[in-house]
Formats: C-alpha cells, structure tokens, sequence
C-alpha cells in the first residue's frame, strides 16, 4: 500500500534532509534515479521541496522526463504518500507540543 511505501521511505531516507542524495535514495528506491538529474535540474533538490509539489508540479515534471504512464503513476503516489505521512507526523507533534504545554500550565 502506498502507506506502507512511506513508512519504509522514513525508514531508510531522511525526509527532512536538506541535500539532495535524500532525493536521490528516494527516486532510486522508486526506480525513478533515472530522472534524478532532471529533479535537480528544476529545483527539486531536497524532500521538503519534492514533499510540498501539487500535482501540477509533479504533471509538469512527468513532461519534462518524458515518464512513462507506470513511472509517473509511481512518482505521484509516493510524493502523496509522503504527504498523509507528514501530515500525520505533524498532527502528532501538535498532540506533543499541546500536551506538554498543559501539563506546564497545569
């Protein structure tokens, strides 16, 4: 399931990492590394960047490597995967932070 791809995304690539080999482990993991010049090329050179593109960035992306219908079909799902997961870290880390802050006042 595509949830199941980004837990293993967090597992063996850092998403907060600024440099661009996150990047790189990513689209390779996806066998997408082909298209990793192009990534760069176009600014997408660190995950919070590829995590915050909309389907219009990513279609734009799709033309500019000339992806085919499966490889582009796996780019869009791993990018919204790896947005309902951070979504979801940063609900939890709101929960965290609102917790502490009602134990402190408390």
């Amino acid at each position: 399931s595509p949830e199941e791809l980004a837990a293993l995304d967090l597992k063996y690539v850092n998403l907060k990492s600024d440099s661009p080999d996150a990047v790189k482990q990513w689209l390779e993991r996806r066998r997408l590394g082909q298209y990793y010049p192009i990534f760069v090329e176009q600014g997408y050179d660190a995950m919070v960047i590829l995590m915050n593109a909309d389907l219009e960035e990513l279609n734009h992306l799709v033309d500019l490597c000339a992806m085919p219908k499966g490889r582009a079909k796996q780019l869009v799902r791993g990018v919204q995967a790896l947005q309902t997961v951070r979504l979801e870290q940063e609900g939890r880390e709101k929960k965290d932070v609102g917790g502490e802050q009602g134990v402190a006042s408390a």
